[in-house]
């Protein structure tokens, strides 16, 4: 039998980042339905994981490249594919289901696609491979040792030139479903390439300088919202600071009775009995539900703890602290990133280097 036309687009979509898996019930057809006109869906199987001209996609589709431009344009204020605008003219690309169609459309959904992806992502969707690391609040570790340098998200910042803030996507889908949250929603951030996506073909994000971004993440932590980071070993392409009620990842976690074995994360909680009060502080600021109350002392699960120093920074009485896993249990950036393609590789697509 021939396969459907959003048949092929979710197949598409399945080779990309995290995939977009089958489900028994067919749930991501109707997303797909819900994302794609018909027309869209058709030119969108025309597009390539690269940047390109209309007139290279139009060739493919044999079409004209003025109704070309004009549909993909249409698409790319819908979040249907990443564009960037250059002296020649737009350049489009295909946009996985995440990173990608779901953050894209998260400022622009309505109830019943939300209730879709909700479905979907309770459901049967099931993830390829890890999104994103979970890096610590603050820089140091117990006895004062320093973060790895890849997880110290201050360092991230200020390396940083095109920095853009938007408001976080699973919290808006969270919102269309009528769980309105208390935390900060502001305060995703996007580099480089994504920067501009966002600020100037998406219209939902803003320019930030490096201070404002430090305060930004200062605040998040404060909330008590993780730090999650997406990129590979040469470039980091976004920091996501996630509500564990509201972040898809964090979600995902929490299904399971292990959650340190799914989070791609270097640290993990430490308790110190003797200083310990049981004041509870932790039991609330953690995500996981590691921690606990036992007799005479706080217990920690490390098979829960995902590493994100929540509870460390707010301990009244410092029995909390981070430990680095052993060596070779480190993740470090990977030289691919699935998740997000890199800012590097887009430009490239368009100065041809």
């Amino acid at each position: 039998m021939e396969k459907t036309l959003y048949e092929k687009v979710r197949e598409k979509l399945d080779t990309y980042s995290v995939g977009m898996n089958a489900t028994p019930d067919g749930v991501e057809m109707d997303i797909l339905k819900r994302l794609f006109e018909p027309d869209e869906a058709a030119i969108w199987l025309h597009l390539t994981e690269k940047l390109e001209p209309a007139r290279v996609v139009a060739q493919r589709a044999e079409k004209t490249e003025e109704e070309t431009d004009s549909l993909l344009q249409a698409m790319l204020r819908k979040g249907l594919l990443f564009g960037k605008k250059t002296g020649g003219g737009y350049f489009y690309a295909q946009a996985p289901f995440m990173h990608g169609l779901f953050e894209h459309r998260a400022m622009n959904m309505d109830a019943d696609l939300a209730k879709l992806l909700d479905r979907y992502f309770s459901g049967a969707f099931m993830p390829k491979d890890r999104s994103l690391r979970t890096i610590p609040i603050g820089s140091d570790l117990n006895a004062g040792k320093p973060v790895l340098p890849f997880d110290d998200v201050k360092n991230i910042i200020m390396k940083k030139d095109r920095i853009a803030v938007f408001p976080c996507a699973c919290a808006k889908h969270r919102e269309v479903l009528g769980e309105d949250c208390s935390m900060p929603t502001e305060v995703c951030m996007a580099f480089d390439f994504y920067a501009d996506f966002y600020v100037n073909e998406l219209g939902w994000g803003r320019w930030v300088d490096r201070e404002e971004a430090l305060t930004i993440l200062i605040g998040a932590e404060r909330a008590g919202l993780v730090h999650q980071v997406g990129g590979n070993t040469g470039n980091t392409e976004c920091i996501c600071n996630c509500c564990g009620d509201c972040c898809g990842v964090l979600r995902f976690y929490k299904r399971f009775p292990k959650p340190s074995l799914l989070a791609a994360t270097n640290y993990f909680a430490v308790l110190d009995r003797e200083l310990c009060t049981q004041c509870g502080v932790c039991i609330d600021r953690c995500p996981m539900e590691a921690i606990s109350d036992g007799e005479g002392t706080m217990l920690v699960n490390r098979d829960r703890c995902i590493g994100c120093g929540l509870c460390t920074s707010t301990c009244p009485a410092g029995a909390l602290a981070l430990e680095q896993k052993a060596e070779d249990k480190v993740f470090g950036p990977p030289k691919k990133f699935r998740f997000m393609r890199s800012s590097g590789e887009f430009e490239a697509d368009v100065t041809g280097a």
